[in-house]
């Protein structure tokens, strides 16, 4: 004992030298000796793995032991005296621990875990335990226990972290995450799980897997998860159906493992569990589409190959025995060389190729050829298919289709036949006609051979078609189309161009032989008769000849045999012409042409105009004002064009119709403006000419009907004119017509009669209101005496059958003074009124 005090030697002594039970007696005993338990708390003082200090009542250090200076790096003659804060505590934590300290001096006891800083300024965390020294009632300064938990606050935050990041990648995978007990309770489950099947987090925190799956998928369930808990292996993967909320079906693949407790014992199980409706839905869509795909390809027709290039080997499906003729499998015995064998030797080369081509850039393909069944007869085959490659680029499969289009070939046949055949007489079409005309040009200048063209249009075919109908005229053409056939050589070309036009391209053969051939034909038409229900039509055909190498074009060519035969028809008819540019005829037809085409331009461009000339009533009726509508058409240049020059070519190339259709809506649109302008007087009519071509069309008088109902005009302000000629040549049609209008109300007056005197005959039967007479008539009655009696017994037969008579090109009073005389109702000529433009302002 030094100095009062039990040394530490003086305490191992009498530890050592005392039982450990008389020790503790020793320090349970009243009075026992205070050097010893001085040494006691020395060594525990000293000897702690933890840093103690104790303080005074101002915060200042009064000891410390060795711990706690190693902890912060300090002597003891570093800190002893000194306040305590000062050292270990910077300006962050100074407001903490100055609680801390006046919670220790008002006499509590604390614990707090922070940081403090050591002598280098390094930061560590620690415990602090801090309690009051207590000496009587008074407190004589505290003291603190400094444990360093740095390492362990340093581990939990790696295993914090570790834990964010598992649970950042659980809740952000898209897959559901789970872990249940052994009673299959969850413990944990990410946010997919739930979503996966409907259910918000709070509501499937109650429900198991027997919840949402059926009980058989639950009692398979419960199996697996039994195994993997009894072998401790995982299940990589079980698919099974779970019943979403909304009562669906999901269709689940789930991996699960066993989850075990801290000493290793099974504790419950893991798992992971995907979403793979899509895909099975796919999967299920995709077997069906290959099932429908096979199907069709049977009800199609549609042979499915595949095709293996390493092993060789050819898998068939589809409608195998429909294509091919064979059993599956005699099939499976053809290989690829068997199959190209055959493959049409003409066209197996051609395929080969294609084929080829096809393999090496590893594309798909198409390709027909004919190939041959398992009888030996060969079928047209359509190939489709694609080539497989690998990763290198190399094909290693055969992929496609092998359909029997003999049909698809057999229409394409007859539909090839019938683009270039006339379908009444089986003769080539002008289409076809064209193209070979335009192939003999263009091998012209290498074979140098003549060729020649007849343009050939049948004389009094109207006459057949008319009066016997089209039935009669159809066979009339079909039958000269056997006979002009049998005079063409089989190298020509002889074809139907249209209506009753033919044309014959005589290949290799000059002028003069081409003449002679249509002397022949001539000849044959000559004496070809046509009969029909018992009656025999004799016709005539007129022939347009044409040096093919003379002109340069198709179009050319054509235009100049058509002029040629209309020359033919000009001179006489039932004749051949040859082309030469110079003919006057040709001159005549090309202004037709010419004026065709401007016709054309002057509808588009509404450059017609209508003219009126008025009808003078001569028996002195006021009430009566009537006129003829007159057609004028302007020229590019603002001049008017005559009649004459245009009507002709309107005639020939069928155009009066549209012209008159023109005239008739606006002479009636005219008329509706004058009603509603107060200046149609009541019983006046406007007479509007028409053509034959016009009432010949059986939707004509619909047309009339139409514009009548569109306008609102009374159908007793207009009339029809038509003329003698044109309605003998068209009787039934011209007859159907005049029904149909004067049943409308619409009047019809016969213009130019007394043409020809077979006229008086058909006034029988034609249902007219007004007889015009014939202009050539009357303009001469003041001088000659047969015109004045022809003018008479016209009228005088018109009085007998009750038609006013109205005489047109009256030119002077001593013509009108003979009117009179004979008693005519009505006149117009240009002693009356000359034409002017009916104005509609």
């Amino acid at each position: 004992m030094i100095g009062g005090v039990c040394t530490d030697d003086r305490v191992t002594q009498v530890t050592q030298s005392m039982p450990s039970r008389n020790l503790f007696n020793a320090l349970r005993t009243e009075g026992a000796d205070p050097q010893l338990e001085r040494a006691l708390f020395r060594r525990l003082f000293d000897s702690s793995p933890e840093g103690i200090v104790l303080l005074d009542n101002q915060d200042c250090i009064v000891r410390v032991n060795s711990r706690f200076l190693e902890m912060f790096g300090y002597t003891k003659e570093e800190v002893i005296g000194r306040p305590i804060n000062s050292l270990i505590v910077d300006e962050s934590q100074s407001k903490e621990a100055s609680q801390l300290t006046r919670a220790v001096l008002d006499n509590q006891s604390i614990q707090e875990d922070t940081v403090r800083f050591r002598k280098d300024g390094s930061m560590i965390y620690v415990s602090i335990l801090g309690h009051p020294i207590m000496v009587g009632e008074g407190q004589i300064g505290v003291y603190g226990i400094y444990r360093d938990v740095t390492r362990q606050k340093l581990q939990e935050e790696m295993l914090r972290q570790s834990e964010d990041k598992y649970r950042t990648i659980i809740e952000t995978i898209e897959d559901g995450y789970f872990e249940v007990d052994l009673a299959g309770n969850f413990l944990f489950f990410n946010e997919a799980l739930p979503r996966m099947l409907g259910y918000d987090s709070a509501a499937f925190k109650a429900v198991t897997f027997r919840d949402f799956t059926s009980p058989e998928t639950a009692q398979r369930v419960f199996e697996l998860f039994s195994e993997v808990y009894a072998s401790g292996k995982s299940n990589p993967g079980f698919s099974w159906e779970a019943r979403a909320m909304d009562g669906t079906t999901r269709h689940l693949e789930t991996s699960v493992s066993l989850l075990r407790s801290g000493n290793g014992e099974p504790a419950g199980f893991r798992g992971v569990v995907r979403d793979v409706t899509q895909r099975v839905r796919a999967e299920a869509a995709l077997r069906e589409s290959e099932e429908r795909y096979r199907l069709m390809a049977e009800n199609t027709g549609q042979l499915i190959y595949d095709y293996d290039l390493g092993s060789g080997m050819i898998r068939w499906s589809g409608a195998i025995q429909r294509v091919t003729g064979q059993t599956p499998e005699e099939l499976d015995k053809v290989n690829i060389d068997e199959w190209m064998e055959r493959i049409h030797p003409d066209d197996r080369d051609e395929a080969v190729v294609l084929l080829e081509k096809a393999e090496k850039e590893g594309s798909q393909y198409h390709v027909e050829y004919r190939f041959r069944n398992g009888s030996g007869d060969y079928f047209h085959a359509e190939d489709n298919g694609t080539f497989l490659v690998d990763a290198a680029g190399r094909a290693y499969r055969m992929v496609g289709t092998l359909t029997d289009v003999s049909e698809r070939h057999r229409i394409n046949r007859e539909m090839a036949y019938q683009a270039a055949h006339d379908e009444l007489t089986g003769l080539y079409n002008r289409r076809r006609f064209e193209q070979v005309l335009g192939d003999l040009l263009a091998q012209g200048d290498e074979t140098g051979d003549s060729h020649a063209v007849l343009y050939m249009d049948l004389d009094q075919f109207k006459v057949v078609n008319d009066t016997c109908g089209h039935h009669a005229g159809d066979e009339l053409l079909r039958q000269l189309g056997v006979a002009l056939k049998s005079l063409a050589r089989s190298s020509d070309t002889l074809a139907r161009l249209g209506g009753d036009e033919f044309g014959l391209i005589l290949h290799g053969c000059s002028l003069p032989k081409a003449e002679e051939v249509g002397r022949k034909i001539l000849r044959m038409v000559n004496d070809f008769a046509f009969t029909w229900q018992g009656r025999s039509f004799t016709i005539g055909i007129s022939i347009g000849v044409v040096d093919v190498s003379t002109l340069a074009g198709v179009a050319e060519i054509l235009m100049a045999a058509d002029q040629a035969c209309y020359s033919a028809k000009n001179l006489g008819r039932n004749r051949l012409h040859v082309y030469h540019s110079e003919d006057s005829h040709l001159c005549r037809h090309q202004s037709e042409i010419d004026a065709a085409a401007e016709i054309t331009d002057a509808l588009r461009e509404d450059r017609f105009e209508l003219y009126y000339q008025r009808i003078e009533c001569l028996t002195g009726n006021p009430e009566e004002s009537h006129c003829e509508i007159l057609l004028r058409m302007r020229d590019r240049q603002g001049g008017l064009v005559s009649p004459e020059r245009f009507i002709p070519g309107a005639e020939r190339y069928n155009m009066m119709s549209s012209i008159d259709r023109w005239v008739v809506s606006h002479v009636l649109d005219g008329i509706r403006q004058r009603i509603d302008a107060g200046r149609h007087r009541e019983g006046g009519r406007y007479s509007i000419n028409l053509s034959g071509s016009s009432f010949g069309e059986a939707s004509f008088s619909d047309f009339v009907a139409d514009e009548l109902r569109r306008t609102g005009v009374p159908p007793r302000a207009i009339a029809f004119e038509i003329t003698e000629n044109s309605a003998i040549l068209s009787l039934e049609r011209a007859l159907d017509f005049m029904r149909s209008v004067r049943a409308m109300g619409v009047k019809v007056m016969l213009d130019d009669f007394g043409s020809g005197l077979s006229s008086f005959g058909y006034l029988k039967t034609l249902p007219v209101d007004y007889l015009k007479i014939d202009g050539e008539l009357v303009k001469d009655i003041a001088e000659g005496s047969i015109d004045l009696a022809m003018v008479e017994a016209i009228h005088r037969v018109g009085e007998v059958i009750g038609i006013p008579t109205v005489a047109e090109h009256v030119s002077s009073r001593e013509i009108l003074e003979r009117l009179e005389e004979v008693g005519v109702q009505y006149a117009q000529g240009f002693f009356f009124h000359e034409p002017e433009p009916w104005r509609l302002d």
